[in-house]
């Protein structure tokens, strides 16, 4: 039941909301449900919990583990991740776990490798610092910054920026929202250092490790949440879309961070 007001006579009415609004209203995928409105469907995706077989690979697994879990849209994957970082997190032994929604950082017509890199390594450092109060520095991203903001300064106001991985994710965030010209321009300037950012966010990766050790955690789990929601957009000058060149060309980079 919700009520409705009556600005003419401030009068209180009640209509009762039939099942479907109900359900619909449930079901927004703004606000996600609550743990009192989850449904287990494990029959009905074959009688194995999704979280279960994700948690046991992730735990029992002797090197780093990348995981990829696929679905229809609406099918649960979003509410499936987030149990499964609730589990790690609350498990014993007990995993920090960085959740990371791609769709805060990217724009899902116009995306590259590139920026995925930057998102995921933002998105670990202002996770680190807000939940662990931990800080790390990366040397590499430091060195390019300056060239970066020689160029943006203006289109991007990156000169209130600091020069620290725990704004990365301002700059990541500001990027996704300016124009498909100044996108270009950043990954012109930092795709040829791919490898060598490739390098430094697994340096950045072993050194949060070490720190989360100290405080008691086992270790670390990335989960990338909403990258299926990018649009494959094909390059005229190359007949390559977006899908191929993030998870086929990329996929081998992708695979490549060492972190579960």
């Amino acid at each position: 039941v919700f009520k409705v007001y009556l600005s003419t006579t401030r009068k209180e009415v009640f209509r009762p909301m039939d099942t479907i609004s109900e359900l619909f209203n449930i079901c927004d995928p703004k606000n996600p449900p609550s743990e009192e409105n989850y449904v287990d469907l494990c029959s009905e995706r074959g009688g194995t919990s999704v979280v279960s077989v994700l948690e046991k690979r992730i735990r029992r697994s002797e090197s780093y583990t990348h995981l990829l879990f696929s679905g229809h849209p609406g099918g649960g994957k979003s509410t499936e991740l987030r149990r499964l970082r609730e589990k790690l997190d609350q498990s014993d032994p007990r995993f920090f776990t960085v959740y990371m929604d791609a769709d805060e950082y990217i724009n899902r017509q116009d995306v590259d490798i590139v920026e995925i890199f930057l998102a995921i390594i933002g998105s670990l450092a202002e996770t680190l610092r807000q939940d662990e109060n931990i800080d790390i520095d990366s040397p590499i991203l430091e060195k390019r910054w300056n060239e970066i903001k020689e160029v943006f300064s203006s289109e991007m106001e990156l000169e209130k920026i600091e020069i620290s991985l725990g704004k990365l994710a301002k700059f990541v965030t500001k990027l996704k929202k300016s124009d498909n010209e100044t996108r270009q321009k950043v990954r012109k300037m930092l795709s040829p250092q791919l490898p060598s950012i490739l390098d430094e966010t697994n340096l950045i990766l072993s050194d949060a490790r070490i720190k989360l050790k100290q405080k008691g955690y086992h270790d670390l789990v990335l989960v990338i949440d909403n990258l299926e929601k990018i649009i494959d957009v094909i390059d005229p000058d190359t007949n390559k879309g977006t899908y191929y060149r993030i998870f086929i060309a990329g996929g081998q980079q992708l695979s490549l961070i060492e972190a579960n």
